[in-house]
């Protein structure tokens, strides 16, 4: 890596001549150099700031890093989770308002069933409340109930989220909210959305 560190004693020094070298001669010639000392130092605090920028992206492990780094560097605590998806299923449309079949096991009146179990009899899909075996779910509704929704198709629209991804922060943490904002918006890849949450 290129160094950029300058010494700028070492280079008054160096390039003085040695019958010049004296200190009325150095105090001077470093209070010409005192504005380029000012520029190289505001450069450098310019420098490190975007190397530490660059060592970062929008992959999550490295703005959870970031965020705990800046906001929370002792205790941490600052993690993200995904958006929450509606699950996508491709059977029917809702409009169709046909019940997937073929998810669901057949009755069989051989066959014992647990609570919650699912299966499908007369083209109607039916939940076990309880365990049981040999009880048809058309004449038993004690032990049987009726699921009336099927199994739709989802618009993409539907199955995403308000926002892509959730910044979950501790709610004993003080954060400047503009400030938290602010750096989230620079690592976050465009078009992605996310919602802050305390907790």
């Amino acid at each position: 890596m290129f160094d950029i560190r300058i010494n700028w004693n070492k280079i008054i020094y160096e390039n003085v001549p040695h019958f010049l070298r004296n200190n009325s001669w150095y105090i001077f010639l470093s209070v010409l150099t005192a504005p380029f000392k000012k520029i190289y130092n505001d450069f450098i605090i310019i420098y490190n700031l975007y190397l530490i920028r660059v060592r970062y992206n929008g992959q999550v492990c490295y703005l959870e890093n970031i965020l705990n780094k800046t906001y929370s560097p002792v205790f941490g605590g600052i993690y993200i989770t995904d958006g929450v998806l509606v699950p996508i299923k491709y059977w029917f449309r809702r409009v169709e308002q046909k019940t997937n079949l073929r998810v669901h096991k057949r009755w069989d009146e051989l066959s014992s069933y647990n609570a919650s179990d699912s299966v499908h009899y007369n083209r109607k899909i039916y939940t076990a409340k309880i365990s049981s075996a040999g009880f048809n779910p058309l004449l038993n509704p004690s032990k049987w109930l009726e699921v009336q929704r099927g199994v739709f198709i989802y618009r993409r629209s539907e199955t995403k989220s308000e926002f892509d991804f959730i910044v979950n922060v501790p709610a004993i943490l003080n954060v400047d909210l503009k400030a938290f904002k602010t750096l989230i918006d620079y690592y976050r890849l465009a078009g992605k959305t996310y919602l802050i949450k305390r907790y």
